[in-house]
């Protein structure tokens, strides 16, 4: 059964294709799914020791080597930095966009905080995450946006299936299958947060995606504010 945005219904079977990017679901199911407030930097976490896929070839890369490339000077002492990469990162449909704009920011001191989820896939990997990051999810009247926060384990989630290559579109799913509801972070640790990328907006100018990333696995994750800024 093709992974279409309005068709697909429920958990899907073998063979999911790539996601339609059309207006319906980048701008009518987006606007749907924003969040009200990304005021707190956490909730936009990702850990510096973080892969993310990047380049047409799918290379991986942690949050620390991107921001390492620009020559910017990690933050200390509770400080953040605004990194500007110009990097081309992975979005739908495994296809390329530019990682414009970031924030790196410097904890300092340890914490336990309910605003970042661990969460593992089928496939073994897992990645904390800000809650309110989004996964596209398979819903019961197709493709739905969901925070990191709602997803539930069993979801299906879409992904890249060949994120390494350069040629082939493929999506499929994969499956939560655990999510842990808090995590500690260190003191001394720096993470990114508050991504920007070209993609959707350089092509649906009324979506209010505001970012677009691949995770070393091939899921996706997007940020959606309301009104398209954080």
């Amino acid at each position: 059964m093709g992974l279409r945005h309005s068709t697909q219904a429920g958990p899907p079977g073998q063979g999911c294709q790539s996601p339609v990017n059309n207006t319906a679901l980048l701008v009518t199911s987006a606007a749907t799914a924003a969040q009200s407030s990304y005021s707190t930097d956490n909730s936009t976490y990702i850990s510096k020791v973080t892969n993310i896929r990047c380049t047409d070839e799918g290379e991986l890369k942690t949050i620390g080597a991107i921001i390492a490339d620009t020559g910017m000077v990690l933050p200390t002492g509770g400080a953040a930095i605004n990194v500007f990469p110009e990097i081309k990162v992975k979005r739908p449909n495994c296809e390329c966009t530019i990682l414009e704009k970031f924030r790196a920011k410097h904890i300092s001191s340890g914490t336990v905080t309910a605003n970042v989820k661990r969460l593992t896939f089928d496939d073994g990997y897992q990645v904390n995450l800000g809650k309110l990051y989004l996964l596209l999810k398979v819903g019961t009247n197709g493709l739905e946006f969901v925070t990191v926060e709602d997803v539930s384990v069993n979801d299906y989630i879409v992904s890249c299936q060949s994120p390494g290559k350069t040629t082939d579109i493929s999506s499929g799913c994969t499956k939560l299958t655990a999510k842990d509801n808090t995590t500690a972070l260190s003191a001394g640790e720096v993470f990114f947060c508050r991504p920007e990328t070209s993609y959707p907006q350089d092509t649906f100018g009324t979506s209010e995606i505001l970012s677009a990333l691949m995770l070393e696995n091939g899921v996706y994750i997007f940020t959606i504010p309301v009104g398209g800024a954080y």
